[in-house]
């Protein structure tokens, strides 16, 4: 960024400006930390160790069985 572009931003955009760059850091860290975890689990687990992955998903919602969502919708109804 050239400073005549810097010195002409509002303080709302160097703000957000300021919040991405941190957000970055906080980003490359967390990558960062999770390589040398793995790396390190890698050479001193062995095979009991499990990889992080930090680009998938780990999180999976359960899908609720047809007996759940009768109930949920006859409760829904009874407060209706």
């Amino acid at each position: 960024m050239s400073p005549s572009s810097f010195y002409s931003m509002s303080l709302r955009e160097c703000d957000m400006a300021i919040e991405g760059h941190f957000d970055a850091m906080k980003r490359d860290y967390h990558l960062n930390f999770l390589s040398v975890y793995n790396a390190t689990g890698l050479i001193q687990g062995g095979k009991k160790f499990k990889e992080v992955n930090p680009f998938k998903d780990e999180k999976k919602k359960k899908k609720p069985t047809k007996k759940e969502r009768d109930e949920t919708l006859e409760f829904l109804k009874s407060k209706i």
